[in-house]
């Protein structure tokens, strides 16, 4: 729970410093991004492509589909916030959402459930790249294993960039 509250005033921060940014406008960093990503819980590691489009300067959507290669697959859909982080280059960005994911897993046919992403991305100018490292919990409402929570998700996306 300690380390809750820390991830929760975290936030709260960064929200905060952020709110000259939102009011402000800007830039895109980019239109659309596509690559890949591998994903780490616990001591299982996932692999799949990731794809994120910019509807304006600070909201944006990604579309994930995640697997082991053994046991199954999960596809993700989820709204973002971004922003810039005060005194840093505009290209270093955080980012805030959620959203759903929905797949099938080997001893759990179905699940179905609910998925938050918090982390930073940095994408280059010189060349049309972005990387991404992230925190992203899962929640699943409708699963047969008695795992609903799966708090420990990290992962890093690396995509290129279309302006």
């Amino acid at each position: 729970m300690k380390h809750f509250s820390h991830l929760c005033i975290l936030c709260t921060l960064l929200l905060g410093a952020s709110i000259n940014t939102f009011a402000q406008g800007g830039r895109k960093p980019y239109s659309s991004a596509i690559g890949g990503r591998i994903e780490i819980n616990k001591s299982e590691t996932y692999f799949g492509p990731t794809y994120k489009h910019y509807l304006d300067f600070n909201k944006s959507y990604e579309l994930m589909a995640l697997t082991d290669f053994d046991h199954g697959v999960e596809f993700y859909g989820l709204m973002q916030y971004n922003g810039t982080i005060p005194d840093l280059p505009q290209k270093l960005r955080w980012v805030l959402g959620g959203g759903v994911n929905l797949g099938s897993w080997t001893g759990d046919s179905f699940v179905l459930g609910l998925t938050g992403m918090m982390g930073i991305e940095y994408s280059f100018d010189e060349i049309p790249l972005n990387l991404g490292l992230d925190w992203k919990p899962v929640f699943n409402l409708v699963t047969e294993n008695h795992d609903r929570f799966w708090p420990s998700k990290i992962g890093i996306s690396v995509r290129y960039t279309v302006k």
